[in-house]
């Protein structure tokens, strides 16, 4: 199912996240943390310590890590109440270069710079490269969920999303108008976060019971498979 999201401070959203039975999302802009249903609807929004503009789920420790643009590569831990906890760094600017996305499994960090993916443990300590694409070609975002996972990139200006499972590889072409804005699990589906324009937010299925891709990444189709969601 679909979902699309539009925050009520009228901004685009950065980041989006499901935890439970919500979805938490942020603009990068506001001291604020917005939950959403899984239907879409706004029902909450908190107050943050900081303006996040990257805010992900970690199941293990029912908490949050979160970035902010003027914090360079530290990331902050956050608990079930989106209260600061804690704090690591995730490389240099100087040797890794800019941080572009970090994502949670199984008590790792999997942090996304521009040439690689790399794991890292919850104080800061790396641990292994996973990901290094050739010459030419960009990563930018990157989740794992058992044997499986998405990885962004992006080679002379087109998006691509490669889907790796038990060794075996396939890619899928982001059309042009979609911007994909980060990765999120749910339950074991994998979502991408896709904005088209500035307000809307698309939450699209792209691994569903071990099917990638699972959805039609057409923006007809989002928007039939949104229209016929009851919830909206």
């Amino acid at each position: 199912m679909n979902i699309c999201l539009t925050l009520p401070s009228r901004t685009a959203v950065r980041s989006a996240t499901f935890f439970g039975e919500e979805i938490a999302a942020v603009d990068g802009l506001h001291t604020r943390i917005f939950l959403f249903d899984t239907c879409g609807t706004c029902i909450e929004s908190v107050n943050s310590l900081r303006c996040y503009s990257l805010l992900r789920y970690d199941p293990v420790s029912n908490g949050f890590v979160a970035r902010c643009d003027t914090c360079g590569n530290r990331v902050f831990y956050l608990n079930c109440f989106f209260a600061e906890i804690g704090t690591a760094s995730l490389g240099s600017l100087a040797c890794e270069g800019p941080l572009y996305d970090v994502t949670m499994y199984d008590g790792r960090l999997y942090a996304t710079f521009e040439d690689r993916v790399v794991a890292y443990t919850r104080d800061g300590s790396p641990l292994c490269t996973v990901v290094r694409p050739r010459l030419g070609v960009a990563t930018r975002h990157y989740i794992r969920s058992g044997d499986e996972s998405l990885t962004h990139i992006v080679r002379d200006g087109q998006s691509y999303i490669v889907h790796s499972s038990d060794g075996c590889g396939a890619g899928l072409v982001v059309p042009r108008g979609l911007t994909l804005r980060n990765f999120t699990i749910q339950d074991a589906d994998i979502y991408g976060a896709f904005t088209s324009g500035y307000l809307y937010t698309y939450l699209v299925p792209l691994v569903s019971d071990g099917v990638f891709p699972a959805t039609d990444l057409s923006m007809c189709s989002i928007m039939d498979d949104i229209a016929g969601n009851c919830c909206n």
